[in-house]
């Protein structure tokens, strides 16, 4: 990426000092103030935004398998993190997909996965540059606690009854809440549809925060966190919305 972004600085040098080659001039002097124009150009160029990590904190050794997710940045852009055990991130243990993050400068993610036990993993987050590649920060690393704590249980789902219709389009899910649970974290995705939502919820009922298609069916489970890691997914209910 760096070898392109050089490559192309050098084309425009070029191409800019050819422009100023066909300038007139007064008498036989050069007018090299015209070059000081391009300058600013070619800066905003080589320099991105600078993304800064904040938490969890480098070198730190965590008690949770799926830390809160802190950073620094300039700007609202789409933002994409990767894990690894390699320093190099020649292979990716785990990834947070790509998406827009506005509001800044501090921006925040829960990690909707557990990373493994006892492990050293560094982190990165990468910046768009409106190309499809990115910009990477300076990595940081931490470690992951051992066994000794226990994963939350399943929660057990409970309306909309499994298979009933429901009479909105923002219909209210609820289960049966896990005694440990601190959060949350709803899959929600049209029936037999790869697409699929994540609501986060405190406690063991939520309101879909948006409006689902009419008349389609949506399957749902959901699963608890407690702190230390996410627990398994509950069984899959679904309900069809109404209307059509």
């Amino acid at each position: 990426m760096r070898v392109v972004r050089t490559l192309l600085t050098t084309a425009f040098l070029l191409a800019s000092l050819m422009a100023l080659a066909c300038l007139p001039s007064k008498g036989d002097e050069p007018q090299p103030a015209a070059i000081k124009l391009y300058l600013p150009l070619v800066s905003r160029q080589l320099h991105a935004p600078d993304v800064v990590l904040v938490s969890p904190k480098n070198g730190g050794q965590l008690t949770t398998l799926a830390p809160e997710l802190v950073w620094r940045a300039t700007g609202d852009h789409w933002f994409y993190i990767e894990f690894s055990t390699d320093p190099q991130f020649s292979v990716v243990a785990m990834s947070v997909p790509a998406r827009s993050h506005s509001g800044g400068p501090q921006y925040t993610t829960t990690l909707l996965n557990n990373l493994q036990m006892a492990t050293l993993y560094h982190w990165r987050v990468g910046f768009d540059d409106d190309t499809g590649s990115y910009i990477w920060s300076q990595s940081g690393w931490f470690t992951t606690p051992g066994p000794g704590s226990a994963t939350p249980s399943a929660p057990q789902p409970s309306l909309p009854t499994d298979g009933s219709a429901v009479g909105s389009l923002s219909p209210c899910l609820g289960w049966q809440g896990v005694s440990d649970a601190r959060m949350y974290h709803i899959t929600l995705n049209v029936h037999s549809n790869m697409f699929t939502y994540s609501v986060l919820s405190p406690g063991a009922s939520q309101v879909i925060p948006f409006a689902l298609l009419p008349g389609r069916t949506y399957d749902w489970h959901v699963r608890a966190f407690n702190g230390f890691a996410w627990g398994p997914e509950s069984e899959t209910w679904e309900f069809r919305t109404p209307g059509n």
